[in-house]
């Protein structure tokens, strides 16, 4: 069986380990794809953002030296994320399904087998556009602005803090506060966090189980691979 990889495909990574890095690079080589190393967290997934198709794929440790919240699921919500953990470590698989990641791969894999990785993400991520709008209809009404403050206060940070990270005013945050709650029609923070919790789930999910269905049927097949 054949499986073509999409046409400017990107595969985003973030570690501090060369080893996995240099396997990683070497595995998008076999399968035609692009790669990208950026140096912080931010960028990655900024870069992420704006491509398509496109994996951002976070070694759990860089994760954890970058501190982010493992509750928040608003990366896994808007990109194809993989965390790479140890062999074996359980905890770490744990915490990568409570932040959503729609997967998980072991660092010592071999270069063919995260090329299969990569492509079951591509795979996954064009279904998932075919099945469903890719952005949920509700956050296309908002600013990217917004989108960002919205972001910091579902990761349960307060407004001071939300005007410190993206370097605005507190007016400002309150204002764009205020005014993503009128547009998506909520009447308290609490419905907010409701509203996205409920939306965040339903994509996460979806996406998870498409991966899934597709790594799996590609690791029982005799895979080959081509670049479109």
């Amino acid at each position: 069986m054949i499986f073509s990889t999409p046409t400017n495909s990107l595969i985003i990574y973030a570690t501090d380990d060369v080893s996995f890095a240099n396997r990683m690079s070497y595995a998008a080589n076999l399968i035609g794809a692009e790669i990208y190393a950026p140096s912080q967290m931010d960028e990655a997934i900024s870069v992420c953002r704006q491509h398509f198709p496109r994996c951002l794929i976070v070694d759990f440790d860089f994760w954890q030296r970058e501190q982010l919240h493992f509750t928040d699921r608003s990366i896994a919500r808007e990109n194809p994320l993989l965390i790479a953990i140890p062999p074996g470590h359980m905890s770490a698989a744990f915490i990568a399904g409570a932040a959503g990641a729609m997967g998980t791969i072991e660092k010592e894999l071999e270069p063919n087998e995260l090329a299969l990785f990569f492509r079951a993400a591509f795979l996954s991520e064009q279904t998932l556009r075919e099945t469903r709008p890719y952005d949920n209809p509700v956050f296309q009404i908002l600013s990217n602005r917004e989108k960002d403050v919205l972001t910091y206060l579902m990761a349960g940070e307060p407004n001071k803090r939300v005007a410190s990270l993206l370097d605005i005013g507190l007016r400002t945050v309150e204002s764009d506060r205020a005014q993503l709650m009128s547009k998506l029609k909520v009447n308290s923070f609490t419905e907010l966090v409701k509203m996205v919790t409920e939306i965040e789930n339903d994509l996460i999910l979806t996406r998870q189980k498409i991966f899934c269905d597709i790594s799996q049927g590609m690791a029982t097949s005799n895979v080959a691979f081509t670049a479109e």
